[in-house]
């Protein structure tokens, strides 16, 4: 039987928020969510693509979440996504947070 791929999806809100945040640099800040875009299909077809993130590393926000896996984005930015299994729709990669390296470090609270 041939796996199914998973779906990807975008956490609502999250796409906004990235680029109010980052509307002083916008440039760059569509760069990097052009390549979040362009991994879709990496995603979809490997959901272990990123580097998974050990739980006790994890800010307490995203405890209820099964998995965390960390997206490397160009110009220093990063992206957050868990998989999630949903009966009746099946694996669903979840982007929940992208930020630059300054945002990441205070998110999970490094110096």
């Amino acid at each position: 039987m041939k796996p199914t791929r998973a779906q990807v999806r975008v956490l609502a809100g999250a796409k906004e928020d990235f680029f109010h945040r980052h509307r002083k640099d916008l440039a760059r800040a569509k760069t990097a969510w052009k390549a979040l875009v362009g991994k879709r299909a990496s995603l979809e077809a490997d959901t272990t693509l990123g580097d998974a993130i050990q739980r006790h590393l994890w800010p307490k926000s995203y405890a209820s979440l099964p998995n965390l896996y960390r997206l490397e984005l160009p110009g220093a930015f990063r992206a957050l996504y868990a998989v999630l299994f949903i009966q009746g729709e099946g694996h669903i990669v979840r982007i929940e947070w992208a930020g630059d390296h300054k945002e990441y470090d205070r998110l999970f609270g490094y110096k």
